[in-house]
């Protein structure tokens, strides 16, 4: 199952501006705390950024669920192309191209 099933019960793919918004209110209906947490970043030249971290949901009556995730988003010209997640970091650098051993970065401090 594609970890945008669990989070906005929509598999996808989505497609535009208008489905990514439209994901964003399935999550937002479902779940009264959602949250992507970033461990590291990994770069894959030329144009890929792999997040690797874990993603945590809860809805009010306490119900939820927290699974790792990776998260490959491909570049052009500046602009994200396509984002594709899955429920494995490994998976998700394979599926970059990720050459085993590369180094990622830390998240930014998040600001007060």
């Amino acid at each position: 199952m594609p970890s945008s099933a669990l989070a906005s019960g929509d598999a996808g793919p989505f497609r535009g501006r208008r489905a990514i918004l439209g994901q964003f209110a399935g999550i937002a209906q479902r779940w009264t705390d959602f949250e992507i947490i970033a461990d590291e970043y990994v770069d894959v030249p030329p144009s890929t950024v792999v997040l690797l971290g874990k993603v945590r949901a809860k809805r009010g009556d306490g119900e939820g669920y927290a699974v790792e995730i990776g998260i490959v988003n491909r570049f052009e010209q500046g602009r994200i192309v396509s984002i594709h997640s899955y429920q494995s970091k490994r998976r998700a650098l394979e599926e970059a191209g990720a050459s085993p051993g590369l180094a990622g970065r830390p998240p930014p401090p998040e600001e007060p």
